[in-house]
């Protein structure tokens, strides 16, 4: 009988993993970068602004890239354990 090993996360290669997470979350919602910029001004309270902005197909990746390239290893390890531990709470 084969058993499927999980691979060990660790500090070291928490990045990828958690550029994989939001980038699976971005595609799912759907959402356009338009719809993006909308909503963070919404939210900051501030006026509408008419930008023509490019809408790509892997938008999910670009956004994605763009906010763990801020994020350092261990934090992205620390949001990863966060996060499982919050699905654990749930049967999927």
């Amino acid at each position: 009988m084969f058993f499927w090993r999980k691979k060990k996360l660790n500090v070291f290669n928490s990045k990828p993993v958690f550029e994989d997470v939001l980038s699976i979350i971005l595609k799912v919602a759907g959402l356009t970068f338009s719809d993006i910029f909308e909503n963070i001004l919404k939210e900051l309270g501030l006026p509408k602004v008419s930008i023509p902005l490019l809408n790509t197909v892997e938008l999910n990746k670009i956004v994605a890239k763009t906010i763990s390239s801020n994020i350092g290893d261990e934090k992205a390890y620390l949001a990863l354990r966060e996060i499982k531990k919050l699905l654990d709470e749930y049967r999927v």
